[in-house]
């Protein structure tokens, strides 16, 4: 009997030792698969992170460079207002000197007109003209222009 109750107490020991070894497999599995979702969460929040980090960097670089450009247009569109200024400017003095030119000159064919018109009387009392070729004509009772010859004149 001795022996087999030392038989029988090697054999519990040996299920009992397989059936520890089981539990301890088995409970390393699920600790290994729980350590592995921990992993895959950790690893997914890290990279969520750092792509918000990066999405946050790449927005300040865009804005640093939409903020660079608007200071530049800025500056250009002042660049251009100043340009447009100085041009209008110019082109008001230019038109000031041509209107004082164009006056000056106006001043002057009415009055050598109005010395030829007095001077140059037809003897029928009709005033002569100049035309635009240098030709001497009056204007007759119908309205039309009658040429005087060089003859004549």
């Amino acid at each position: 009997m001795k022996k087999i109750t030392s038989v029988a107490l090697v054999l519990s020991m040996i299920l009992a030792l397989g059936s520890a070894q089981a539990q301890s497999k088995t409970s390393h599995k699920k600790k290994a698969a729980t350590e592995t979702v921990a992993d895959k969460k950790d690893h997914a929040k890290k990279a969520k992170q750092v792509a918000r980090t990066e999405a946050k960097k790449t927005s300040k670089a865009a804005s640093e460079k939409a903020s660079k450009a608007g200071k530049a247009t800025a500056a250009t569109s002042k660049k251009a207002e100043e340009k447009g200024k100085k041009a209008t400017a110019k082109a008001e003095n230019k038109a000031a000197a041509s209107t004082s030119t164009v006056t000056h000159k106006a001043k002057s064919t009415a009055a050598s007109t109005k010395k030829t018109s007095e001077a140059s009387m037809a003897a029928n009392g009709k005033t002569i003209q100049t035309g635009p070729r240098g030709g001497k004509y009056y204007i007759n009772k119908n309205g039309n222009k009658t040429y005087i010859s060089s003859q004549k004149h």
